[in-house]
């Protein structure tokens, strides 16, 4: 059985009048409701939000040179050209070997994101994490959390994201494979 609230007549706040309802409520839908248009809705406002689980699997990189993990590549697509992507990665790995430094950085349809432009003797333009011994003392074979936050900008309507890992020859960097990593995507309003 529906519960109902019956009254005379709801007052005013400040004691004025009474609100008149008349049935308003009866036939509305999700339909009926007014909805906020490309110009009403502010900047600073969360248009989506996407989760992604990424694949997990002992990754090892050890390279030189800018090494793709594939298996993490992801698409997103904007609802606004002007909007901004506000993200966060998180991932669990460990060192075999000790490593000179590390960083991993991430490319927006082949394009560094725009959060960390910047380059320098440990790190590259899209840099978006970064572990080297200056800095740190490495744990071999201690899994540890890694955590990214960053974000893009740039004027496009659709973003699949490619992340890449770079890092020192002198050491070996593993992907752990009981942790599956994730990625969340904000788009935000501009």
């Amino acid at each position: 059985m529906a519960s109902k609230i019956k009254v005379d007549a709801l007052e005013t706040a400040d004691g004025t009048g009474t609100i008149a309802l008349s049935n308003q409520f009866t036939g509305m839908t999700v339909a009926s409701l007014p909805t906020l248009t490309d110009t009403e809705m502010p900047a600073g406002s969360v248009v989506q939000v996407g989760t992604f689980l990424l694949t997990p699997g002992n990754l090892t990189i050890s390279t030189t040179t800018e090494t793709a993990l594939t298996s993490w590549a992801q698409s997103f697509t904007k609802k606004y050209a002007n909007s901004k992507l506000v993200c966060h990665l998180q991932w669990w790995g460990y060192y075999s070997a000790n490593p000179t430094y590390w960083w991993l950085r991430c490319m927006i349809n082949g394009t560094n994101v725009t959060s960390a432009s910047g380059s320098g003797v440990h790190s590259g333009s899209g840099t978006i994490s970064t572990h080297n011994q200056d800095q740190y003392t490495f744990g071999l074979s201690a899994h540890q959390q890694w955590n990214a936050h960053f974000w893009d900008d740039q004027n496009n309507t659709t973003a699949n994201f490619t992340f890449s890992f770079r890092q020192n020859a002198a050491g070996t960097f593993n992907v752990w494979d009981a942790a599956i990593p994730k990625l969340i995507i904000q788009e935000i309003k501009q």
